[in-house]
Protein backbone atom coordinates (compact mmCIF):
# COMPACT_ATOMS: atom_id res chain seq x y z
CA UNK A 1 0.00 0.00 0.00
CA UNK A 2 2.67 2.00 1.33
CA UNK A 3 4.65 1.59 -2.30
CA UNK A 4 1.39 2.91 -4.15
CA UNK A 5 1.07 6.16 -2.34
CA UNK A 6 5.01 6.43 -3.12
CA UNK A 7 4.23 5.56 -6.86
CA UNK A 8 1.44 8.27 -7.00
CA UNK A 9 -1.57 6.03 -7.05
CA UNK A 10 -2.67 6.76 -4.04
CA UNK A 11 -6.39 6.51 -5.50
CA UNK A 12 -5.64 2.99 -5.69
CA UNK A 13 -3.78 3.02 -2.20
CA UNK A 14 -7.08 4.75 -0.59
CA UNK A 15 -9.06 1.87 -2.33
CA UNK A 16 -6.79 -0.65 -0.79
CA UNK A 17 -7.49 0.43 2.40
CA UNK A 18 -10.82 0.60 2.21
CA UNK A 19 -11.46 -2.84 1.09
CA UNK A 20 -9.30 -3.75 3.96
CA UNK A 21 -11.43 -1.82 6.46
CA UNK A 22 -14.67 -3.68 4.90
CA UNK A 23 -13.12 -7.00 6.04
CA UNK A 24 -12.08 -5.51 9.12
CA UNK A 25 -13.70 -2.39 10.26
CA UNK A 26 -11.20 -1.77 13.44
CA UNK A 27 -8.07 -2.39 11.57
CA UNK A 28 -6.05 0.41 13.02
CA UNK A 29 -3.14 0.31 10.48
CA UNK A 30 -5.54 0.88 7.87
CA UNK A 31 -7.03 3.66 9.47
CA UNK A 32 -3.91 5.19 10.27
CA UNK A 33 -2.25 5.13 7.07
CA UNK A 34 -5.93 6.73 5.56
CA UNK A 35 -5.70 9.82 8.61
CA UNK A 36 -2.13 10.61 7.42
CA UNK A 37 -3.18 10.36 3.65
CA UNK A 38 -5.72 12.73 4.46
CA UNK A 39 -3.24 15.25 6.30
CA UNK A 40 -0.80 15.04 3.57
CA UNK A 41 -4.10 16.05 1.13
CA UNK A 42 -5.02 18.94 3.90
CA UNK A 43 -8.20 17.32 4.19
CA UNK A 44 -9.07 18.47 7.63
CA UNK A 45 -12.47 17.01 8.33
CA UNK A 46 -11.51 13.37 6.79
CA UNK A 47 -8.26 13.38 8.92
CA UNK A 48 -10.45 14.16 12.00
CA UNK A 49 -13.08 11.58 11.49
CA UNK A 50 -9.99 8.84 11.03
CA UNK A 51 -8.18 10.37 14.08
CA UNK A 52 -11.72 10.27 16.62
CA UNK A 53 -11.56 6.35 15.42
CA UNK A 54 -8.07 5.44 15.91
CA UNK A 55 -8.21 7.42 19.08
CA UNK A 56 -10.41 5.42 20.82
CA UNK A 57 -9.29 1.80 19.34
CA UNK A 58 -7.01 -0.07 22.47
CA UNK A 59 -4.76 -1.70 19.21
CA UNK A 60 -3.85 2.04 18.75
CA UNK A 61 -0.51 2.83 19.59
CA UNK A 62 0.31 6.26 21.90
CA UNK A 63 2.92 6.73 19.41
CA UNK A 64 0.58 6.76 15.88
CA UNK A 65 -1.79 9.17 17.84
CA UNK A 66 1.22 11.55 18.76
CA UNK A 67 2.57 11.28 15.32
CA UNK A 68 -0.52 11.90 14.10
CA UNK A 69 -0.92 14.88 16.45
CA UNK A 70 2.63 16.35 14.97
CA UNK A 71 1.35 15.40 11.15
CA UNK A 72 -1.66 17.88 11.85
CA UNK A 73 -0.22 20.63 13.52
CA UNK A 74 2.62 20.94 10.85
CA UNK A 75 -0.75 20.97 8.26
CA UNK A 76 -3.25 23.52 9.44
CA UNK A 77 -0.48 25.06 12.00
CA UNK A 78 -2.94 24.11 15.13
CA UNK A 79 -2.95 21.50 17.23
CA UNK A 80 -5.99 19.33 17.25
CA UNK A 81 -9.31 20.29 18.47
CA UNK A 82 -10.15 18.47 21.49
CA UNK A 83 -12.05 15.57 21.41
CA UNK A 84 -16.01 15.17 23.22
Amino acid sequence: VQMLFQLDRKAEGVALLNDVLVKNPDDHIAMTLLCVEALVAADKETALSWYERLRVLPETRASALTRIQTIYEETFGEPLPESP
